[in-house]
């Protein structure tokens, strides 16, 4: 029997792991207009984009099948590190170096894709927080330093507290949380304040700028923030329950 058998078709406690990690996810988009910024020819970066999701939901999603099939319900919360006693198959004194090279491929990818994720998000954030520090302290010190200065001390901050929480699934679950309120609740709040305040200021026709596309409109924007208040609530919970309670 193949140790897939051994999971249940769904899941309803596994709602968290999924919805925070697709949260995550989503905030990978805030590291675009740098990517964007590097590249030479800036017309291409439709196509690159849409190459790079692919490869890396394709990569992902034959990740997760090939895991489940192979092991079943023993799949750790790290799911490359299920692949760091791969054998095919074979006993554990005779495994063939074919073998062990994919397990070591496999359990590098997040490294990868994490340090160079790093740097890219890293580099937003420290524009964003740039822009919040007193005029005086950036003349001060010189625009250079202070951003370098303001690299380094994001860049410890999550080093300092992964010293103190190792548990993956409860960082996922802390940061998606979060990031429904940067990527959910923030936006809609303020499309829905700025509609409000352009018909209050300019009139009913305020409501449609030339800038409106399929996406801007009044009913998907409360059914985005409906729908995400919904899956907060399910993680929420469920986050409670199993860390907290």
């Amino acid at each position: 029997t193949a140790p897939a058998a051994e999971m249940p078709p769904f899941q309803f406690g596994g709602l968290m792991a999924i919805i925070t990690s697709a949260r995550y996810a989503q905030q990978c988009h805030q590291g675009v207009p740098t990517v964007v910024h590097l590249m030479q020819d800036k017309t291409k970066a439709k196509g690159v984009f849409r190459a790079a999701f692919i490869y890396a939901v394709g990569i992902y999603v034959t990740l997760s099948f090939v895991t489940c099939y192979y092991f079943g319900s023993r799949i750790n919360p790290v799911i490359t590190l299920n692949w760091a006693n791969y054998s095919a198959g074979y006993p554990s004194d005779a495994v063939p170096i074919w073998a062990r090279t994919i397990g070591f491929i496999v359990m590098m990818l997040p490294v990868i894709t994490v340090t160079a994720c790093f740097s890219i998000q890293m580099l937003p954030l420290t524009e964003t927080v740039f822009l919040m520090v007193p005029s005086e302290w950036a003349h001060s010190f010189g625009t250079a330093k202070t951003k370098a200065y303001l690299r380094v001390v994001w860049s410890l901050a999550p080093i300092f507290c992964a010293a103190f929480e190792k548990d993956i699934e409860k960082i996922l679950g802390a940061v998606g949380m979060l990031s429904f309120f940067i990527a959910s609740f923030t936006p809609c709040a303020l499309y829905f304040v700025a509609r409000h305040c352009c018909m209050k200021r300019f009139g009913p026709d305020a409501a449609q700028t030339p800038y409106h596309g399929l996406s801007s409109n009044i009913f998907l924007a409360w059914v985005v923030f409906l729908l995400s208040f919904a899956l907060f609530a399910v993680v929420f919970f469920q986050f409670f329950d199993k860390f907290v309670l």
